[in-house]
């Protein structure tokens, strides 16, 4: 499912993350692990094409993960820690944007997701933690 093989990306002061290997066949999961600045948020990054490597090569179930992020986001998604959402509108009025710009979204799977993560949808984003933001952003 994944692939990863020599992966690289060099920052200033040697800074960033160095041939990365790694795979992971699909059903299995896995953590990322480090210290601050050892090029967990990076490789993540990378994987999800939103930068490209230096070196090596990053495939996700055969596609190539920079030149075909489009086709991977459709089966996939990243919520970071920190998130900004718009704070002036409810949870709800976030989601029906949301499934409006990508389209063809089953609002039944939206309502078990939030009854799954037990998220009060009808709050203002303002007035959320940032783990009930983080669940709004996943559904």
């Amino acid at each position: 499912m994944l692939i990863a093989k020599d992966v690289s990306k060099k920052y200033k002061n040697n800074a960033g993350n160095f041939n990365i290997s790694l795979t992971v066949k699909s059903n299995e999961v896995y953590g990322i692990m480090g210290s601050n600045g050892a090029g967990k948020s990076t490789f993540i990054r990378q994987v999800l094409g939103f930068i490209k490597p230096d070196s090596g090569k990053i495939t996700i179930d055969g596609m190539d993960s920079f030149t075909n992020t489009k086709e991977i986001m459709l089966f996939s998604g990243y919520i970071p820690g920190e998130i900004a959402l718009y704070d002036a509108l409810t949870g709800i009025q976030y989601l029906k944007i949301i499934a409006k710009l990508k389209g063809n979204i089953d609002w039944n799977y939206i309502d078990k997701l939030l009854s799954f993560f037990e998220l009060d949808a009808k709050k203002r984003i303002i007035k959320m933690f940032s783990g009930m933001k983080q669940k709004c952003s996943y559904a």
